[in-house]
């Protein structure tokens, strides 16, 4: 038995597990740019000014990673990780 057959994970699940993890990414770096994209039919439709699309834009994420961030992080030390990001994939 050679070392690359006694590998850990098997490469075939290694990769698939990158690729699963990389179109997480993709996903989410397309949720955070949508909103950009579409700043000025947004500003028209809801006759908002350039400050409060900035609220919207920056501080509301903020907020948003801030809040969540600190009980998810707990949870990573307590519970397991695998199950956390599968719950934030789906949602």
């Amino acid at each position: 038995m050679t070392e690359r057959d006694s590998a850990y994970p098997p490469a075939r699940l290694a990769w698939a597990t990158v690729a699963i993890l990389m179109v997480a990414y993709v996903f989410s770096f397309i949720d955070r740019q949508i909103l950009n994209l579409l700043v000025a039919p947004v500003r028209r439709d809801l006759q908002i000014s350039d400050t409060q699309m900035s609220y919207l834009l920056g501080l509301s994420f903020a907020l948003f990673y801030t809040v969540c961030g600190i009980p998810i992080g707990r949870l990573a030390d307590t519970r397991s990780r695998r199950g956390i990001i599968a719950v934030g994939i789906v949602v």
